[in-house]
């Protein structure tokens, strides 16, 4: 028989009675050791201090554990030094002129996520996390134990289930200890299976990872051929993706008919976003150039030929001079203004600023617009170079539609069933649910019994991973 004792926020120990007896755990095993928690077992290879790989490997324990009052604090004081240990090695890098690179936000943003979720309803969380200890032992399983771990939102009445804040324990993530390859694979299978053991049948694992997490699983499910059972992207988000890929090609297609009339553009006939309204676009614009025309006219009823004195007394009269002044207006006075300089070896007069100001207000909307266009380009360019990106945009439709704010429906093109959108996805009124899940990160759905199916493979290195 077994029993949790909670001993401090920084130890969770399973305490088995003297007399009890464990069989030791077979390789892709899974036991329940009671209601609140399960363990399962692989060997896996990993990483040595020199940068080698260890293909042998070494024992990893998988552990999927009821969130319950009993074990938060720990859990938060796990977080907490997690959060500290990350936030100090990214000054450090700083500090040291190294870089920050994605793999150390993607370590952010997984701490920050798992924190999120220990905020919430514990009555829907569970936590899953890899040690190298067996908890059934009876060993003590300290923070500096964890290896990986991330929160599991699951109920009895949802088909669904989410994964949320993967990361792993910084000093594993900066090799000061040994990490393991292939884990966050293995952990999300061992999820998913023990999800599917508690409730009976789950459909989907539905989640908002962050690019880097994507791109794992998406890469996994290709070695594996599985690809038929995940999809990137919600049905809103594919319709919108692909709105916004068309959108954007015809703004290109319309810009160039006006590139010889730069004076001639209309702004009401090019697509924005939604957060960037052609209203909104048009009055910023306008007010822009109009501030550029007054600066225009000031000088030209100004008398003096001192365009230092014209400014100054232009800047006082002016409040709006820096909150709402052209960049590009702005960068040649302020330059001139402030440093008094030479403008292309010779000093700018009077004229000559008008001469600038005339030439900018005739290709100054033309410019902004194809500045905007160059931005929408370059986020399809970077959507593109995800193996994950699906361009066919409403050809391959995922069974999850999550489209209502209320009720949601899984269709796997034979059967149809509605349920409640669960308390952990907030809808745009509801914002009691994780804070991750309402960030514009791309949709993931993938079917259980597939995720699952791969804790029961064999583990594979790459000639890569060894090298």
């Amino acid at each position: 028989m077994f029993k949790i004792i909670s001993i401090s926020c920084a130890v969770f120990l399973l305490c088995i009675k003297a007399n009890a007896t464990i069989a030791p755990l077979f390789d892709r095993e899974i036991i329940r050791i009671n209601e609140n928690m399960y363990v399962g077992k692989k060997q896996l290879p990993f990483r040595n201090s020199d940068g080698s790989v260890n293909t042998e490997g070494d024992d990893v324990y998988f552990v999927f554990e009821k969130l319950t009052h009993d074990n938060i604090e720990f859990w938060n004081s796990y977080n907490r030094s997690q959060k500290l240990k990350v936030k100090n090695g990214v000054r450090a890098d700083t500090g040291t002129g190294n870089t920050i690179t994605t793999r150390t936000i993607a370590a952010s943003d997984g701490v920050d996520g798992f924190s999120y979720s220990l905020d919430l309803d514990i009555s829907n969380i569970w936590v899953t996390y890899t040690t190298r200890k067996n908890p059934a032992d009876g060993k003590e399983i300290t923070e500096n134990d964890i290896e990986m771990t991330f929160s599991v939102f699951l109920n009895e009445t949802a088909p669904i289930t989410t994964h949320m804040g993967i990361s792993r324990g910084y000093d594993y993530f900066k090799y000061t200890k040994l990490p393991h390859l292939g884990l966050a694979m293995e952990l999300h299978a061992f999820a998913a299976k023990v999800s599917d053991r508690i409730y009976g049948k789950k459909s989907y694992m539905v989640t908002k990872p962050v690019f880097e997490m994507t791109e794992i699983v998406f890469h996994s499910f290709k070695k594996h051929g599985l690809l038929d059972y995940i999809w990137v992207g919600d049905i809103k988000q594919k319709r919108s993706r692909h709105s916004f890929i068309e959108n954007t090609q015809r703004n290109v297609d319309l810009l160039k008919t006006f590139k010889n009339n730069p004076a001639e553009i209309l702004v009401d006939k090019f697509w924005f976003e939604e957060n960037y309204e052609s209203a909104s676009i048009m009055d910023s614009f306008l007010s822009e150039s109009k501030f550029i025309e007054n600066a225009k006219i000031y000088l030209l009823n100004n008398s003096s030929s001192d365009i230092i004195s014209i400014l100054r007394e232009f800047k006082k009269s002016n409040p709006e001079w820096s909150d709402n002044f052209p960049f590009e207006l702005k960068r040649t006075l302020i330059h001139y203004y402030d440093q008094k300089n030479m403008i292309q070896s010779e000093e700018l007069t009077k004229a000559g600023l008008i001469q600038i100001m005339d030439d900018m207000l005739k290709s100054f909307v033309y410019n902004k617009i194809e500045s905007k266009i160059e931005s929408q380009l370059s986020k399809v360019e970077g959507w593109s170079k995800a193996a994950s990106f699906h361009p066919e945009g409403l050809s391959s439709l995922p069974p999850l539609d999550n489209s209502d704010s209320l009720n949601w429906t899984i269709n796997d093109g034979s059967n149809a069933l509605s349920f409640k959108r669960p308390s952990w996805f907030p809808s745009a009124s509801n914002f009691d649910g994780h804070k991750f899940l309402r960030y514009n990160f791309p949709t993931v759905i993938i079917d259980i019994q597939a995720l699952s199916s791969l804790w029961d493979m064999a583990v594979v290195i790459k000639r890569s991973q060894v090298d």
